[in-house]
């Protein structure tokens, strides 16, 4: 089973790609977060096998995330 991770400050736009993704991939896992902090998190718990993120967001910025990803 998939896990994908969606990482957006928008809650109109994370519901509207959690709806496709599950439409296409019915069997996928998918978890949201709405800024960078909760995102790594949720990155760190679930090893997800795909990871949609947003580059602004309010906390941390997603290039941060990017980078935090990349040196664990």
């Amino acid at each position: 089973m998939s896990r994908i991770v969606i990482i957006d400050d928008d809650a109109q736009l994370l519901e509207i790609l959690t709806v496709i993704i599950g439409q296409y991939l019915p069997e996928a896992s998918i978890f949201t977060a709405d800024d960078g902090m909760e995102g790594l998190k949720l990155i760190e718990n679930q090893k997800p096998d795909l990871i949609l993120l947003d580059i602004n967001l309010p906390s941390i910025s997603g290039h941060t995330v990017c980078k935090q990803i990349k040196a664990d």
